[in-house]
């Protein structure tokens, strides 16, 4: 899966194609190279970046700008794919270095948790695959936990608020790293955190912008241009009730 997912169009195309993209530096306008499903890489012109959380099989590998040629002449990649807060593990790993400590769920719908106390109350942070949770209990905990200790799930108490990956307005994981600092910061007011962001129908918009996501070139069908958008039960969701 990919959160950021890049909109590029190719010299010889008139399309734009959803790669997925791990960097949070790409800006519309700019020269990448895209590394293909058939492992090819191509130049491209980013059109346009967007917050969707989409299981892309293309991706950027880096800017025009950053690859060397070889040997013979062949561009290849100088820097590492992933740049900024654009992953789950770019943040998780981001938050611990800063002193929350990663913690194992019981409940397998969450990936990872993370938690703090500040001089009052404690934080958690909850990873889904499809977003994140927060939450903030009123009382600092007793001890610290040790790292990757279990951790009970119950959103009933505190305050929380459930976000989601797809179709945020800004970069979600960069707004926890925010809720972070403020909160071991003891600032008292988060209201600005606990706004539920995104959607859980991350196949809505899809129909319309996503027909080449595989390899751009080759077209595919609905179903194959929708992987990865599929609920519990196997079907995708398009619109007014119609599913897939």
């Amino acid at each position: 899966m990919s959160y950021i997912i890049a909109f590029v169009r190719f010299p010889e195309s008139g399309m734009d194609y959803p790669v997925a993209c791990y960097r949070t530096d790409v800006r519309p306008s700019e020269s990448v190279l895209v590394r293909l499903s058939n492992s090819r890489l191509k130049v491209a012109t980013v059109e346009s970046i967007s917050y969707l959380n989409w299981d892309c099989k293309s991706r950027i590998e880096c800017k025009s700008s950053e690859a060397i040629e070889d040997e013979y002449g062949i561009l290849i990649p100088s820097i590492p794919i992933t740049v900024g807060l654009a992953t789950m593990e770019a943040i998780v790993s981001h938050l611990s270095r800063l002193g929350w400590i990663p913690l194992k769920p019981y409940s397998k719908q969450y990936k990872i948790a993370l938690t703090n106390s500040n001089k009052t109350q404690t934080a958690n942070i909850f990873f889904r695959k499809n977003g994140v949770d927060l939450q903030i209990l009123p009382e600092r905990d007793a001890s610290i936990p040790r790292s990757f200790s279990r951790i009970s799930v119950s959103l009933s108490e505190g305050r929380t608020v459930r976000h989601f990956l797809s179709q945020t307005k800004f970069n979600l994981y960069e707004g926890i790293d925010r809720f972070a600092k403020c909160f071991l910061s003891n600032e008292e007011d988060y209201d600005r955190f606990f706004k539920s962001v995104g959607s859980s129908d991350r196949a809505a918009n899809v129909v319309k912008n996503r027909i080449f996501c595989a390899n751009p070139e080759e077209e595919m069908g609905l179903r194959s241009a929708l992987s990865g958008c599929e609920d519990s039960e196997g079907r995708i969701y398009l619109c007014d009730g119609v599913y897939i």
